[in-house]
Formats: structure tokens, sequence, C-alpha cells
């Protein structure tokens, strides 16, 4: 925290709990500085934001005093949250964790969709700027794709930014809260190899970051066991097109592996069905895995890396409100994302 914002803080705390009076006088700025060993440019700083927040009056000639009237309660700080999506999947947990914190800290929480889309999100941010939110969670729309609303990041430069799951590479020294990908799909491409399984295909989203940094995950995995690393071995898609994965040239690639590590929970339950509705059984055929452990996961019994869902929320909201206090340094953590052991997975040593 700046040295200006703790002196404003100790002072803020002793007004209102009556250490002087309604109307008196604050100790002149040389006594201050002395107590608190800063220069006046640094007192002044401080008192400008007990100014701001109606606390003081500064009199020319005379001094600083505090106000005829101490705010009782100060206005609620508003931070806005703004995710890809909303009432399913993960995001139900990630939103839930934040509003804990925010709501325990006395900040409001507006919240805002963008649906993945870039246009969406621009549309956000451009009416953000005319808001009055003091800090932003929000998840990348598309992050590995260029996106042209970076530069609008830019000018919330006054509004700090926290980013969850993922973020343009494009962005330099962001702050950010986010699954451990990379680890996550290393773990779990490392269990299937434990497990005996050597052809092991993978399917990964290619618009966002998660999907790179799992497929990175699961490339070295096979590489430090000494497996072959080909490009044949996996598929691409994009938020889109999904669903045109899964059509009928699919099962020849499919049969061509033991097990698939798959880009989410989503993609792995909708394999799981195309597999057996195809003749595949799971997992006597084709060992299936996800990621996120969503609700669906514990379900259909599928081995999958745990997403932190309300703790990411938590943290996230713990940065922001870290750095409405001190924007200077920018906070970067990764989150563990641990292994889900279920029914199917084949253990091929057996």
């Amino acid at each position: 925290m700046k040295k200006y914002m703790h002196i404003a803080q100790t002072l803020e705390e002793e007004i209102c709990a009556g250490r002087w009076a309604v109307g008196e006088r604050l100790p002149i700025e040389p006594e201050l500085c002395a107590r608190f060993d800063v220069a006046r440019q640094t007192l002044r700083q401080a008192v400008g934001v007990l100014e701001e927040q109606g606390l003081v009056e500064r009199l020319q000639g005379s001094g600083t005093y505090v106000r005829a009237t101490i705010p009782a309660q100060k206005k609620r700080q508003t931070v806005c949250v703004m995710t890809t999506y909303l009432d399913e999947y993960i995001f139900p947990e990630i939103i839930s964790g934040a509003e804990e914190v925010l709501t325990a800290g006395g900040y409001n929480m507006l919240m805002r969709l963008t649906r993945n889309r870039i246009s969406t999100e621009r549309q956000n941010l451009l009416e953000l700027q005319s808001s009055d939110c003091s800090g932003l969670i929000i998840e990348g729309t598309k992050t590995a794709l260029y996106n042209p609303n970076n530069a609008i990041y830019q000018t919330l430069a006054g509004t700090p930014v926290v980013f969850i799951n993922g973020w343009s590479r494009e962005l330099t020294g962001v702050s950010y809260v986010a699954a451990d990908d990379y680890q996550g799909a290393r773990s779990v491409t490392e269990y299937l190899i434990s497990r005996g399984h050597t052809k092991i295909a993978g399917i990964f989203k290619h618009d966002d970051v998660q999907g790179l940094k799992r497929h990175q995950g699961y490339v070295d995995a096979l590489m430090a066991a000494g497996l072959p690393m080909e490009e044949e071995s996996w598929r691409w898609f994009a938020t889109e097109d999904m669903e045109l994965l899964f059509q009928p040239p699919l099962l020849d690639w499919l049969r061509r592996y033991t097990a698939v590590v798959c880009y989410n929970d989503r993609v792995a339950v909708w394999l799981m069905k195309f597999a057996r509705e195809h003749g595949l059984r799971v997992p006597e055929d084709l060992s299936v895995t996800g990621f996120d452990d969503s609700s669906v996961a514990e379900l259909v019994g599928l081995t999958t890396v745990a997403h932190p869902g309300a703790e990411l929320g938590r943290t996230a909201a713990k940065v922001v409100i870290q750095l409405m206090k001190d924007p200077e340094t920018p906070v970067q953590k990764l989150l563990p994302a641990p292994l889900v052991e279920r029914s199917s997975v084949r253990d091929l040593r057996k």
C-alpha cells in the first residue's frame, strides 16, 4: 500500500473514533509529517483523500478541520463482474465466490455477460467507461485470438482490472487469477500414462488461452514419457463449432487410440455419448478424461481435473479489493487444479 493511503486510513480511523471533535483542527503539517516520517507532499496527498471522503476541510491560512458532519457510512463502491456465461457449468460457483467476498467487504456487485462474443465484450467495456464502477473482474473473450478491445483496457487505467480464467496474450503486466491449466492437463495425461495408455489423443479449444495451455500440458506429458508427439493425435475446435466435431469421420480417428484428453467436461460428455452411440464402450474400448469437475462429471463417472470454482471467485474479489487500495503492483495467481479419479479410465496394466 502506498504511504499516503496508509496515512489516510490511519487518520480516518482516528477521526471516526472521535480523537478529534467535529470542527476541531488537526495537528499542523510539521507535526503530522514528523509523526509519519513523510514529506509534506505525501501528507497533503493523504489529506486530499480525506477531503474527497468528506471527513475533513482545509481552510486557507488556518489549517485542516474535521467537518461539521462525518458520514456515518461511506458510499458503497461497485465492482463489475463480467463473465462469458452466467447460469451454467462452472460459472455459478465463480460468481458466488466473488459475491461472498465483495458483499462481506461492503461492495456492490454488478454483473455483465459477454456470451464469449468480442462485440458484446466491447459494448460492456464502453458502458463501464462512463459508469461509477471502482473495479472490474473479467473473463476475457476468445483470448487466443486478436482482440480489438485490448485498446479499451488502456482507457480503464484508473479502474483496477482482474482477469479470471483467461486474458489476451497481447496484454502485459495484467493482474489475473486462473486455474493452473497447464499443470492440470499434464497431470491427467500423466495419469493415463501411469495406467498403461500409450496411444492418447487430445481434443482442445483453439480460440482461448486455456485450450492452448491445456494442449501444452498434454504434449509435454507425452514427450516426457517418451511417447510419440504426432499432430494427427489431436483435434481442435472453436467456441461456435464444437458440435461439428462429432460427425461419423471422428469414429475412425477414435479407433486408433485407447484414451482421449478432452478440453473440458462438456466435450468429454459429448464424446462419451458419441462413442457409445457408435459401438465404442467407455472405458473398455476408450478411456475419456475432462477438465473442470462440473456437476455432470460425477453423474457420468468422468475422470477429470477440478476447476477451483468458488475459490477462484473469492480470490479474484480479494485481489480487486487489494488493487483498489494499491493499484501499482499487479497480482498474478494460479490456483491448483487437482485430478479427480472416477470410472471413465481403464487400467490397461491389469
